[in-house]
Formats: structure tokens, sequence, C-alpha cells
């Protein structure tokens, strides 16, 4: 749907409001740009049975009142390269197999905050809300679970980054 490819300088400021994304094959909100921030607000949009990730960018972000339903995650975050406080609040995330998943913490950057807050998660059995593989100073605080396997899973850090979990 949409897709950051190439050198920088790229759009560092990006907004998406009152969007529907449905049906899409592929990740909806993604970025394959390396070594760069911005600013992504992604804000009341609906996100309805798309096959993989609704939103996959390692910018700083704010992604808020949103629905994610019938997608494969909410959100895969890596945070190797985000300079500011992201933050994922007030969204609803129902019948998935993965809520959000956050990776990449960098042993040789200052890994920035990332806030996960005042959200519902309504998983599919045996499948997980928040995962943190290698995800450096995350607060989870307010949020609704329900059904799933796990609500919040601490797990070895994936193929991306070089640090471990910490400060959660």
């Amino acid at each position: 749907s949409h897709f950051d490819c190439g050198r920088p300088p790229l759009p560092a400021i990006q907004a998406f409001s009152n969007c529907r994304f449905r049906h899409w094959r592929g990740e909806v909100l993604k970025s394959v740009a390396a070594m760069t921030d911005g600013q992504i607000v992604v804000a009341d949009c609906r996100f309805e049975d798309n096959n993989a990730s609704g939103f996959n960018f390692s910018f700083t972000h704010r992604i808020e009142n949103c629905t994610f339903t019938k997608t494969r995650m909410a959100m895969e975050f890596y945070m190797g390269y985000s300079k500011g406080t992201s933050v994922f609040t007030k969204n609803t995330c129902t019948a998935m197999s993965r809520g959000i998943v956050i990776v990449g913490a960098e042993a040789v950057n200052r890994a920035s905050a990332y806030v996960v807050a005042s959200n519902a998660f309504d998983m599919l059995p045996g499948g997980i809300a928040i995962q943190a593989s290698g995800a450096k100073n995350l607060t989870v605080r307010g949020n609704r679970f329900r059904g799933g396997g796990d609500g919040f899973c601490v797990t070895a850090a994936g193929y991306q980054g070089t640090d471990f979990n910490q400060n959660i």
C-alpha cells in the first residue's frame, strides 16, 4: 500500500489518518530504508483482513485509535534507527496471531523509548499480543489481554539487532 525505499532523504514526516486498508496481500505500511528516522503518525485507521503486518517502519512513530482485525500482525518495529519515543496507544487488535513485535535493539546505539499503553488485544488461540525480541526501554501499561497464548512474551533476540531485551 505504502512503501519507502531507496537512499535518504525520504519524507521525514508522514501522516495516515482515517484510512481503511482491507484485503491487502503484503505489508501495508512499510519501509526498507536503513539508517534514517522521521515521525510517522497513524491515527483512526482500520486494517482489515491483511496477510502481513499493518505497520513495519523503523521510524519514530505514534499509532493511535486504530483497529487491526484479521491481520497477520498489527506492527513489527525495528527499533535500531529510531531516535524519538514511539507510542502504540488506544488501539484494538482482534482475531490475530500476533499483536505487535518489537525487535532490533542495537548495542552500539542509544535505544529510544517505546510505550505500549491502553490497547485491547483479543488474540487467536496460541497468539501473542506483545512480543519483545531484543527490545530496550519498553513500557507496557494499562492494556487489556484476552484469548491467545501469551499477553506479553519476551524472547531471545531475533535475527535483527545486536542487543538483548533490557529495561522493560
